[in-house]
């Protein structure tokens, strides 16, 4: 056998043995629970990276946490997105019919619990998920996925933008991170807090790498946007490392004030 041939042989055996679960991996797992707020039965399934897929599962009217599926954390990484579907109560038992209602939702690393929780507004049902004990202490985390890389304008940066209703005195974590079931490039963006015009100036940055942080006490209740950006070429040595893919953004709320990261406009999806 070649050199050559002997090389890509050892290359193909050591990229098997990394593609292969890692036992360090093995022993966490992440535990689902789904809670029904409506006044109906409801069918529940959610779907994962890497064709992870629950059971359905039928819930009951009012309230009441059900568990209902615990992911592996395996090389094959459950965090990321997911969605999650409402069938009709009647068809939990069967392969079909089309959901009535699916939603995405981001799982950011170093999750072990994913609190579900189905509510009604104005008549039309809404999938809702927190993550207990996540990115403040004694709170819950709130955790939406999109992407950058839509350059709106040549020589402009692109932005996400989502608001959230926070409390004075509240302990707030706000945490930028890629998506391991989508694909990116490059690895350095910004992330930004500042407060509504209608209240006092409030400003926080954080840029580099990722993963990107900021915890904060909010000074005054009201409105703030938490902005995803990507960095400008001249912020960067290279712009290959301004980051373009799949992310997750989480917010996490000591008070447990925080209860929805609200997308504008801008936003992918």
């Amino acid at each position: 056998m070649s050199k050559l041939n002997l090389y890509f042989l050892y290359a193909f055996i050591a990229g098997f043995i990394y593609m292969l679960p890692h036992e360090a991996f093995s022993i966490s797992e992440i535990e689902f629970y789904v809670t029904n707020n409506t006044v109906s039965e409801k069918c529940f399934q959610c779907n994962g990276p890497f064709s992870r897929r629950t059971p359905r599962v039928s819930l009951g009217s009012n309230g009441g946490m059900t568990y209902f599926y615990t992911a592996e954390i395996t090389s094959f990484s459950p965090f990321g997105t997911w969605f999650c579907s409402l069938y009709p109560a009647e068809s939990c038992s069967l392969l079909g019919p089309e959901p009535e209602v699916t939603a995405g939702i981001g799982i950011p690393a170093g999750v072990a619990v994913v609190n579900l929780s189905i509510a009604e507004v104005q008549g039309t049902p809404v999938i809702n998920v927190s993550f207990p004990g996540l990115g403040a202490p004694n709170g819950n985390e709130v955790s939406v996925v999109s992407a950058l890389g839509d350059d709106p304008l040549s020589g402009k940066e692109d932005r996400d933008t989502f608001r959230i209703n926070a409390e004075a005195g509240d302990r707030v974590t706000i945490r930028l991170d890629d998506d391991p079931s989508a694909g990116h490039l490059g690895s350095h963006a910004r992330l930004r807090l500042i407060s509504d015009r209608r209240i006092g100036h409030f400003d926080e940055v954080e840029s580099g790498e990722l993963p990107l942080e900021i915890t904060t006490t909010i000074p005054e209740t009201g409105v703030y946007e938490v902005i995803v950006g990507k960095i400008a070429q001249s912020d960067v040595p290279d712009n290959l490392l301004s980051f373009r893919g799949g992310y997750i953004l989480s917010v996490g709320s000591q008070e447990d004030k925080i209860e929805s990261l609200i997308p504008g406009e801008n936003v992918e999806n």
